[in-house]
């Protein structure tokens, strides 16, 4: 009997060894398993967040050049404040405040610094809204263009676009004063 027992406590450690085994491996599939289905979540977002960004840039494109088609801008300047302003009203009632007269004129200055719409569509895959309104207050095209590429090829986000265009603004203004003190004679 003695001898069973001792066979039955050596079968029973093996099989608690084996369970351990079982169990690390288990585990270690479990992991596995939970790092792979976080991959594809965490891609899947992402996606998804370029498609909105992508989406609601062209949107805005859009937006403007349409009102820019309608003459709003053009010698009809009081007629055309007056369409916007209506236009902005209705639109804010039914999809929100995205669609305010302040929300508009970005939509139309932004059809008018980038007329392009196959170069849009390029950058709204990587430029959010965010990176194009940031874009705006640049005056020189040449730089504003600069600069979206650097968004784009740097992967910059809005943050980091917005250090950098306060900078550029206040070069640009500082360049303008000291033109304008050139140009009226108080500089030499």
């Amino acid at each position: 009997m003695k001898k069973a027992n001792k066979r039955s406590g050596r079968s029973s450690a093996k099989s608690t060894k084996l369970l351990s085994v079982a169990k690390a491996a288990a585990l270690i599939d479990e992991a596995t398993l939970l790092s792979d289905l976080r991959s594809l979540i965490q891609s899947a977002r992402q996606r998804i967040a370029t498609v909105a960004h992508s989406t609601q840039a062209l949107l805005c494109w859009h937006l403007g050049r349409r009102l820019l088609n309608e003459d709003l801008q053009g010698g009809r300047a009081a007629y055309g404040k007056q369409i916007l302003v209506t236009v902005s009203r209705e639109l804010t009632a039914e999809f929100g405040q995205a669609f305010t007269l302040r929300a508009l004129y970005p939509a139309i200055q932004f059809c008018q610094c980038f007329s392009d719409q196959e170069i849009v569509s390029t950058l709204s895959t990587q430029l959010s809204w965010s990176h194009f309104v940031e874009l705006l207050p640049i005056k020189d095209p040449l730089a504003r263009d600069f600069y979206a590429e650097m968004c784009r090829i740097e992967r910059w986000d809005v943050r980091t676009l917005e250090d950098i265009s306060a900078d550029i603004l206040a070069v640009e203004k500082e360049a303008e004063e000291l033109l304008d003190e050139i140009l009226r004679g108080s500089r030499p």
